[in-house]
């Protein structure tokens, strides 16, 4: 029996519990995916299944690839993944098709994903607005990864009087 499933994250929204509390909850589109490998022991060392995500449309792949696709006669996909499988029973073979239905009502499951890339974020989302400085404007420019400018700012007098006190300073 496959322990898992391939599904893409549609978005949020709430349930509503029997006594009235919101929970939130994540939509996601589980399936259907296909098993595109199937592990075994005597020729891996250990029991799999490969499955991938059944898409709109078939993903572009280089030919090797499209060949570990040909044997197993299913379209290319852009998201394959390896779950072990529990128990010799029911177990697919390539080119069969598994869905959420392996799952019952109430079953508590894992999820696992990646997160969509957010760039280059910038100086102030990334450091924040914590610097007593950052009420002008021109702060945001001299605030974080500036390049080689290291020195941008006027030292307070408190620098100053700090440095004239050290026991390394040259008298």
């Amino acid at each position: 029996m496959v322990t898992g499933i391939l599904g893409r994250k549609i978005g949020m929204t709430q349930v509503f519990g029997d006594d009235g509390v919101v929970m939130p909850a994540t939509v996601i589109k589980a399936g259907p995916c296909v098993v595109v490998q199937r592990k075994t022991v005597a020729r891996d060392g250990y029991e799999a299944v490969q499955l991938g995500l059944v898409e709109d449309g078939p993903a572009k792949v280089n030919k090797p690839t499209a060949g570990h696709y040909k044997k197993a006669k299913v379209p290319p996909t852009r998201i394959r993944r390896e779950f072990p499988l529990a128990g010799a029973s029911d177990t697919p073979a390539e080119g069969d098709q598994v869905t959420a239905t392996l799952f019952a009502d109430g079953d508590r499951v894992d999820v696992t994903g990646v997160s969509r890339g957010k760039g280059f974020q910038g100086v102030m989302i990334i450091g924040g607005n914590s610097n007593p400085s950052t009420s002008t404007p021109h702060s945001w420019f001299i605030d974080g990864l500036t390049g080689p400018r290291t020195d941008v700012r006027p030292r307070p007098p408190s620098h100053a009087s700090a440095r004239s006190k050290s026991p390394f300073a040259a008298s």
